[in-house]
């Protein structure tokens, strides 16, 4: 099963190619594939790219602080979420958090760099190599080998790259920006399915679609709080409930799939 990993800058080519090698000693029925080490001398590499992206499975897509916002990043990243019925797209947060990123890339499953993190990554991996796939136990044995050497050079390669000055963090004006577009973007598309449901509601029903519809702008303003503060889907709807006393399960889950996707 082919595994694109997409990279851009020498940060996130070293982690790319780190990858692909601890990958395939976890699961060796995987065929990670890295550009920099996979295209043959003579290749037309953009051809190259393009037939390995339209047969990949699933894509890791290294990010770092300093190629969050690169075209090539978001060339490969497009083109690997074109398939998303069939592939997944994973970006692995190398030097950052989820609050640095913006969309298209913030709205995609991302994975954390530390061990529980890569763990689920290989998890997804595996469930995707079918009848290849490993066993819950012999996986978890096999993992617990080989962390330990990705841990220590992947530390390695963050402590190189560790000063370099576009490692900047996102400005905090401009997370509270992206969730306040993205209140508004959901508080629209609410609107307008109110307009077409028109015909059909009575003026009964009215007042409870827009009390509806400002319960999940609501709930999506304070996932999107989670999400930025580096919870996952699980711990954000969590945090919502009990911190802000949401309980309608119809508002916590369009809310939950318009933040986490």
């Amino acid at each position: 099963m082919k595994v694109f990993i997409s990279w851009s800058g020498e940060y996130s080519r070293e982690v790319a190619e780190l990858f692909k090698i601890w990958l395939k000693c976890v699961l060796q029925a995987s065929d990670p594939w890295v550009s920099s080490q996979d295209i043959q001398n003579g290749s037309w590499w953009f051809n190259e790219i393009g037939d390995q992206l339209s047969t990949t499975t699933i894509g890791i897509v290294c990010l770092t602080q300093g190629n969050k916002d690169k075209p090539w990043i978001l060339f490969e990243t497009g083109a690997l979420t074109k398939g998303l019925s069939t592939s997944r797209v994973c970006p692995f947060l190398i030097d950052l958090e989820a609050k640095d990123l913006t969309p298209p890339l913030s709205q995609l499953n991302l994975t954390v760099s530390d061990r529980p993190g890569v763990l689920s990554l290989v998890k997804t991996i595996n469930l995707s190599l079918k009848e290849g796939a490993l066993s819950a136990e012999v996986l978890s044995t096999v993992f617990d080998t080989y962390w330990p050497q990705f841990e220590s050079k992947f530390n390695d390669i963050k402590l190189r790259h560790a000063n370099q000055p576009d490692n900047k963090p996102r400005d905090s004006d401009d997370i509270l920006s992206e969730v306040l577009s993205t209140v508004r973007s959901f508080d629209k598309r609410l609107r307008e399915i109110e307009k077409k449901d028109s015909s059909t509601q009575t003026s009964k029903s009215a007042p409870q679609t827009t009390v509806y519809r400002q319960a999940i702008a609501n709930m999506i303003g304070v996932l999107s709080d989670a999400k930025n503060k580096g919870m996952d889907k699980e711990g954000a709807v969590n945090y919502a409930t009990n911190m802000y006393g949401f309980s309608d399960i119809h508002v916590i889950h369009a809310a939950a799939f318009e933040v986490f996707g």
